[in-house]
């Protein structure tokens, strides 16, 4: 459980367009970032723990689960896990991680997985980085969020640094007071224009919290 009230309570406090607009669907996710024995991270795992009603639909485009019992066939969640990464050239997976200043390329998800839980589909895949980062000498910055605020983030999930000690990942929250203020200036401010969903203002960073890993020495 977090401490924080949930994201999805704290966006129908805010004005009825704003609620109305974006986000459509809530996801709890996770990281966990994978070393080698010279502290440089050489691929990070996200997990994805889909909203029930999401889910729910989910399951019933799909046709899964067609006896009721709350249970999914391992075709299914391979089928499930499968699909959950099969993204457009270019799509960055709704994460950024950053070093120095620049941004970090990942290769396409690997070592993709799936589960049904507690009326909940969860998800994970595995990104290589192209090109290593040594976290001794500098830290990785990583954020978890899609820029449209079509889909709403919030990590909940463990966060972890794999067999590595002397590691560790410090998490700063994401100023919540100062995201609902720019969305609405953006939808409602002086400034403002009609948006829809194609061109919603790309907010989505200002809600994201910010994770960064680093190792002593």
């Amino acid at each position: 459980m977090t401490p924080r009230t949930p994201l999805a309570l704290l966006l129908l406090c805010l004005a009825p367009g704003v609620a109305l607009a974006h986000p459509h669907v809530f996801i709890d996710a996770g990281l966990d970032v994978h070393l080698d024995g010279q502290n440089r991270v050489t691929a990070v795992r996200v997990t994805w723990s889909y909203d029930d009603f999401y889910s729910l639909v989910t399951i019933q485009d799909r046709d899964m689960d067609r006896d009721g019992d709350g249970r999914l066939t391992e075709a299914e969640l391979d089928e499930l896990a499968r699909t959950d990464v099969d993204w457009d050239e270019g799509f960055p997976g709704d994460i950024l991680l950053e070093s120095g200043g620049g941004e970090v390329a990942l290769d396409r998800p690997t070592a993709f997985t799936a589960r049904y839980e507690d009326g909940r589909l969860i998800t994970s895949h595995l990104r290589a980085l192209s090109v290593p980062v040594d976290v001794s000498a500098r830290p990785l910055i990583a954020r978890i969020f899609d820029p449209t605020f079509f889909v709403a983030y919030d990590v909940t999930l463990p966060i972890t640094v794999d067999k590595a000690p002397g590691c560790a990942i410090a998490r700063v929250p994401a100023d919540l007071d100062a995201a609902y203020t720019l969305v609405e200036e953006l939808l409602y401010g002086p400034q403002s224009q009609t948006y829809g969903e194609d061109d919603y203002p790309e907010v989505g960073a200002a809600f994201a919290d910010t994770l960064t890993i680093a190792c002593a020495g």
